[in-house]
């Protein structure tokens, strides 16, 4: 247990002091290296991994007598079952942060920011990427596709809104309860119990029809609009990172929360990778 405190203070020594000689010899303690020599080679390639910009270039580093891609599949030929690469992440800044949930490799963030950042500050931004899986720090980084699919389904969501609630008054109107005759079926097991008869659901089906088509026609296009951005404006607070409400302080936006830490701080890039189904 002892050594093994050893290699953490080492490690986070290490990190402190960006201190080459800490991290080899954290990795030279470890009971699975049988040297300082592979201690060291170990590291160099971690540290060659870490310039790499793509999974490509991550596939092409050396590793034993081939490459990583060759180790894959050897590993493939082992376990009889196909293995790939398939991701491969990074960001850049003048300070980052990485989050583990639970330590069990299934959910991870990376954050880099402009500058120095308090560490709790930057673990909880981390924590914040994690739990609410922003796809975007602010707006501008949200590409015009998605926003304009976003409006456009907006717009088509509040259309077939207004035409059911024009549909559903003129039922009402017609002394007809809109729950009993909202689908074919409905339609049928309530007549079996005797609540509508064959009668009722002729009616209901001319209304249906008959106020759909002349809602359709007639939707004023400017409040379609107007209620389409103001989904927008919605989705873009839930999916852009500094308009979420903050996790720790609900009362704050993470823009508010970063701005009271520190005026000049931001958040330059993130990633998050998960391998729950979500």
């Amino acid at each position: 247990m002892s050594q093994q405190v050893a290699v953490e203070k080492l490690v986070v020594d290490a990190w402190e002091q960006r201190s080459y000689q800490h991290l080899w010899q954290a990795i030279t303690l470890s009971k699975t290296v049988p040297s300082a020599s592979v201690a060291k080679a170990i590291l160099d390639e971690l540290l060659e991994a870490n310039r790499c910009k793509t999974l490509e270039e991550v596939k092409a580093l050396p590793m034993g007598n081939g490459t990583v891609q060759d180790a894959v599949t050897d590993r493939s030929g082992i376990t009889g079952e196909k293995m790939e690469l398939d991701g491969y992440m990074t960001v850049e800044g003048a300070s980052t942060v990485v989050y583990n949930h639970m330590n069990r490799n299934g959910l991870c963030t990376i954050v880099a920011f402009n500058k120095a950042v308090e560490e709790g500050l930057a673990k909880q931004i981390a924590m914040q990427i994690a739990a609410m899986n922003p796809i975007a720090v602010d707006e501008d980084g949200v590409s015009e596709e998605i926003k304009q699919k976003e409006i456009d389904v907006a717009i088509e969501k509040t259309k077939a809104e207004q035409v059911q609630k024009a549909v559903e008054a003129a039922l009402k109107k017609a002394g007809i309860n809109p729950a009993h005759v909202d689908s074919e079926e409905h339609m049928e097991s309530n007549k079996a119990k005797g609540w509508i008869t064959d009668e009722d659901i002729a009616k209901a089906k001319e209304i249906i029809a008959t106020v759909s088509a002349e809602k359709a026609a007639n939707l004023p296009q400017q409040m379609i609009e107007n209620i389409a951005k103001g989904r927008l404006g919605k989705f873009l607070k839930e999916v852009c990172l500094l308009n979420q409400e903050d996790i720790m302080d609900g009362k704050k936006t993470v823009r508010e929360v970063l701005k009271e830490a520190d005026p000049e701080l931001q958040i330059v890039a993130f990633k998050r990778f998960t391998l729950r189904a979500e």
